[in-house]
């Protein structure tokens, strides 16, 4: 992985504000009147602040690069997908529940299950097709799946020397903002093209967790907490814009006394207040990645109707809740599954999206 940091609304917003509307306001929910513009004002604020946003800035300038360059996938069949994946690892066991280890990470690094999964379905429905009908690749050469993640990071299926892999549609953009993060003396992106079988992992571009959208999912990875020690000083500044008044002027006045010798208050203050932090801060978040979407791909796309891959209760459907006038597919993928705690890799869910893939492909040669 080239670039591990922790996320947080400011990095997002930094990150995706190319991509939305200027006038973008949060709408308020079930919060009360004026909070929601109020947190999301303080959000801005702090993605100002270089020291909070300077590992980020390689996404940013991407996205400046990507965004007048979507509308030439129009003629494509684009869907949406998860950007969620479990990896290899046995799941752990809370409660009597299996959660297994689920991460985001962009799907050239081969660590993502669902991602491996998926190609293998494909390489395999491929050999089929061109059994039957003679090699031709208008069916998965048509395809540009889009992942739900912070980073716009849209993939394509390709065949190279009898073998299927993924690469990125408009891989010319990362050369081009490569060439300015070298200028820069900064970090580049990573790989932009995975074969099946490949020997090695690929170099990925970045990562998050589902936590950055799923209040559930970040309530429930506290389970066994033990005391306000788990909450570092990374937390705590992305938490102070979400705090109460009281909190967020407290946890400021002293963080500038110095944090050791405040820690334990400063981290009770946080605690205290930890459900409404990542209440708040998840549903703005969900917010901002759904205008980034709505005005950067599926508008210049124009498209009234999409396929959306993702398991019913994944954080992409929370985002998808806040995009309007567009007919989302749900594709039933945990229906029969077997093994549910792999999520979208479940066996049950690849063969539901393989033989969909293959049913689009039937009907483009009809």
């Amino acid at each position: 992985m080239r670039n591990k940091i922790s996320w947080g609304s400011e990095r997002l917003f930094y990150v995706l504000e190319p991509l939305m509307p200027a006038d973008f306001t949060p709408v308020r929910g079930s919060y009360k009147k004026g909070i929601m513009p109020e947190i999301f004002s303080r959000v801005r604020i702090e993605a100002r602040n270089p020291r909070k946003t300077g590992r980020v800035e390689m996404y940013r300038i991407y996205h400046e690069k990507l965004k007048p360059r979507i509308p030439e996938l129009k003629e494509r069949r684009n869907r949406l997908i998860t950007g969620l994946s479990v990896d290899y690892s046995e799941p752990s066991e809370t409660f009597g529940i299996k959660y297994p280890s689920k991460f985001g990470m962009d799907w050239m690094t081969g660590m993502g299950r669902f991602y491996e999964e998926l190609l293998e379905g494909v390489n395999n429905l491929v050999e089929k097709q061109e059994f039957r009908y003679g090699k031709n690749p208008e069916g998965y050469g048509n395809e540009v799946l889009h992942p739900v993640s912070p980073v716009l990071f849209p993939f394509r299926f390709i065949k190279k020397d009898e073998r299927m892999g993924m690469d990125h549609p408009l891989k010319d953009v990362i050369q081009e903002t490569d060439g300015i993060l070298r200028e820069k003396g900064k970090l580049t992106f990573g790989d932009t093209e995975r074969m099946l079988g490949q020997c090695g992992p690929a170099t990925g571009s970045f990562e998050f967790s589902g936590k950055l959208f799923s209040s559930k999912a970040a309530k429930r990875s506290r389970t066994g907490y033990s005391g306000p020690d788990e909450f570092d000083i990374g937390f705590v500044t992305r938490s102070v814009p979400f705090l109460s008044d009281f909190a967020r002027e407290e946890v400021k006045k002293r963080l500038g006394l110095g944090y050791e010798e405040n820690k334990t208050a400063i981290q009770k203050l946080v605690a205290d207040e930890y459900d409404s932090v990542i209440g708040r801060s998840t549903y703005l978040n969900r917010q901002m990645l759904a205008s980034a979407f709505e005005n950067s791909v599926l508008k210049p796309l124009g498209v009234s109707r999409m396929d959306a891959i993702a398991m019913s209760s994944s954080y992409v459907w929370g985002v998808l809740h806040f995009i309007h006038g567009i007919e989302f597919v749900n594709w039933g993928l945990m229906q029969g599954a077997k093994k549910g705690y792999l999520g979208e890799a479940d066996p049950t869910s690849i063969g539901r999206i393989i033989g969909g893939l293959h049913a689009d492909w039937e009907r483009m040669r009809a």
